[in-house]
């Protein structure tokens, strides 16, 4: 056998371009409210609760409540993903990448929506006649990163006992039980309650399956895991969200699109464009629950 044969041997390389590990797609858009908005800001009006009153005097005066009216705005700003692809890398890549751009691009629009929507979750919401009044989420809507049920207070992740206490907030405040209830957090999070000491054996089998993804609901809430790129974090507490799905309003003034194109300007290099246009709004502080939890 000849020695030179190995230094012809030629290298071979895979033709598919594969993505970089993501998020694909919102995983939070079918969890919220949803509407089609066609102006730059809208808004978003209810009433508050009133009490009746008792008769107790005949031919007595008529008593009228003071119905109370919340306005809510909800601005939609446009978001664009682009990038171009050189001729000369179609050639060298031995693979043409345009595909794998094009789905690069509508991930990310479509992961943009789930930051909208958990930045107004815990974000400023805009209310009054012109949408100018800020209003944040009160404390009384946090569960505390050094919450515990009893006993000396410490700072923790994600436990039994914050889940306990998000799901009282959002009852006391007679939000409808029949209403879908949300959790978003990380893989960090579902771990946290393997390990924590108030997981009795059910519970604990319940973990593994929502672990597994056997199942997506654990204590009333239906679990979304999410990008620890999405779920905000300052110094070593990561910022998990529970909501009613009423409780917030993802606005679409245009739907995800894309489009490949030549441009003459760029040696007719290809522009992959991907665009959509969305905002998000809380529309009620009582529907949405901050859960604070350590994350070194």
């Amino acid at each position: 056998m000849s020695a030179q044969i190995p230094a012809h041997f030629q290298n071979a390389y895979q033709k598919n371009l594969e993505l970089g590990l993501q998020q694909k797609g919102s995983r939070l858009e079918t969890c919220v409210r949803t509407e089609s908005q066609t102006a730059e800001r809208d808004f978003y009006d209810r009433i508050g609760p009133t009490e009746a009153q008792d008769v107790t005097q005949r031919h007595g005066d008529t008593k009228y409540a003071n119905t109370d009216h919340i306005r809510r705005a909800c601005t939609i700003i446009p978001a664009v993903w682009a990038d171009l692809i050189d001729k000369w890398d179609k050639i060298q890549l031995v693979t043409d990448p345009t595909s794998a751009y094009t789905q690069n691009a509508i991930h990310a629009l479509n992961r943009r929506k789930d930051r909208h929507i958990l930045t107004a979750a815990l974000g400023t919401a805009y209310s009054g006649k012109e949408g100018t009044t800020p209003v944040t989420l009160p404390a009384s809507q946090l569960v505390a990163v050094n919450y515990v049920e009893s006993g000396g207070a410490v700072n923790s992740g994600m436990t039994i006992g914050k889940l306990r206490r998000a799901a009282a907030i959002l009852g006391l405040a007679d939000n409808d039980e029949d209403e879908d209830t949300y959790l978003a957090l990380t893989e960090n999070q579902v771990q946290d309650l393997l390990k924590t000491t108030e997981v009795t054996s059910e519970d604990f089998n319940s973990v593994k399956a929502l672990v597994a993804g056997k199942i997506d609901t654990f204590m009333g809430f239906k679990f979304k895991k999410l990008s620890p790129g999405l779920v905000a974090k300052a110094s070593t507490t990561r910022k998990c969200v529970a909501w009613k799905k009423s409780g917030i309003v993802l606005a679409k003034g245009m739907e995800v699109q894309s489009k490949v194109t030549e441009l003459p300007t760029k040696n007719y290099s290809v522009q992959v464009w991907c665009s959509g246009m969305f905002g998000a709004a809380r529309l009620d502080e009582q529907k949405v629950v901050e859960i604070d939890c350590l994350e070194n």
